[in-house]
């Protein structure tokens, strides 16, 4: 895994922890944990979980 691989990965993992445990809108959890565009970010998103982040969050709501 190239080092940039790794970063996206930590990022989409760190965003899951936002998603399920918080209300905030996804355009500041993808800044938040690094990402410069919301449309990169679903597809990076997607790429890693298979859902998009809003399917993720209505599956993994706490």
């Amino acid at each position: 895994m190239t080092p940039f691989n790794y970063l996206k990965e930590y990022r989409v993992l760190q965003s899951n922890n936002y998603l399920s445990n918080s209300d905030e809108s996804i355009s500041n959890i993808a800044f938040k944990v690094g990402f410069n565009g919301i449309s990169y970010y679903g597809k990076v998103f997607k790429e890693h979980m298979n859902c998009s982040p809003s399917q993720y969050r209505m599956n993994h709501k706490k």
